[in-house]
């Protein structure tokens, strides 16, 4: 027996990641025709099913069909968000102890450790805007809010909440959203394909060494 809650797959998260008002859920399956294969050491049998309308809904299939798309680009865009906050503290988990170890008063040690504190910056920017990192605890966003990666997920959370079409004010929210976000998103786009690489460069230049004593 195989059970399956309609939903396609969540967000992706991250360790001690903190929401409010929004989950990761992804988006239900629309009523309609179906299939489900089993497949068994090369061999596979197919059986077909529907997913029917609740009778109590008085939603269209064109509205679910919308509703679904919808909260697929939610997921999808909150996934690309969460991916960038782990990729901007996976770049600083690496470049933090990396100046740490330099030798004081080396040549080109200063030069290094400025840039990449400044890279560390530029990143961390980015990434406080995308996700609200002073939230340690579930009711921290009362003191701290929500930043752009929250909100779209909770405006996600309000159009799925009943079988309906979005309406035309959680179209233009998202939309605003999720500019912002690509703002953010194309910033560091160009720290991770320019800066991140002129660093490792200067790095090379000064011939620092690698493994302090």
């Amino acid at each position: 027996r195989v059970v399956w809650g309609r939903r396609y797959p969540d967000a992706s998260r991250f360790d001690g990641m903190i929401f409010w008002g929004g989950g990761l859920n992804g988006p239900q399956a629309v009523p309609g025709d179906y299939t489900a294969r089993l497949v068994v050491d090369g061999d596979s049998v197919q059986v077909p099913f529907e997913i029917l309308l609740d009778p109590r809904s008085s939603a269209t299939p064109e509205d679910l069909q919308a509703q679904f798309e919808f909260l697929r680009e939610v997921r999808d865009k909150v996934t690309e968000v969460n991916e960038s906050v782990e990729q901007v503290r996976d770049l600083r988990t690496q470049i933090r102890p990396f100046l740490a170890r330099l030798p004081e008063g080396a040549v080109g040690v200063d030069t290094v450790k400025a840039a990449g504190n400044a890279l560390v910056e530029r990143m961390t920017a980015v990434e406080e805007v995308l996700y609200e990192t002073r939230s340690q605890s579930n009711q921290d966003p009362l003191n701290y809010g929500i930043n752009l990666g929250n909100e779209l997920s909770a405006l996600g959370g309000t159009v799925a909440s009943g079988d309906f079409r979005p309406t035309d004010q959680a179209y233009a929210y998202r939309d605003e959203v999720m500019a912002e976000i690509e703002a953010e998103l194309a910033t560091l786009r160009v720290i991770l394909d320019a800066e991140v690489a002129a660093f490792n460069r200067l790095v090379r230049e000064q011939e620092l060494p690698v493994i302090v004593p």
